[in-house]
């Protein structure tokens, strides 16, 4: 004959709202970590905008100077051609 065991019902409520409220820290822990790292993301992300923003000014400023320079090289060239 199986023997009937004696369960302590208030016991296991205890434990099993001690492993929900386990779960549920551990969820919130996860979450902060998630939260700090997408933070982490969106620096890094304005960052390399900040970047590419700066990138882009010297790019423009380069340009601007090589026609500067294309120009007065062209009218060099006319006046040595001028010259011959």
């Amino acid at each position: 004959m199986d023997k009937i065991v004696d369960v302590d019902y208030e016991q296991c409520t205890w434990d099993s709202l001690g492993s929900f409220l386990e779960m549920g820290h551990q969820l919130i822990a996860n979450i902060k970590v998630m939260n700090c790292m997408r933070s982490k993301v969106v620096k890094a992300q304005e960052d390399h905008q900040a970047e590419t923003n700066h990138l882009l000014e010297e790019k423009f400023e380069v340009d601007h100077l090589l026609k500067e320079k294309i120009a007065e090289v062209g009218g060099l060239l006319k006046m040595v051609q001028g010259i011959e």
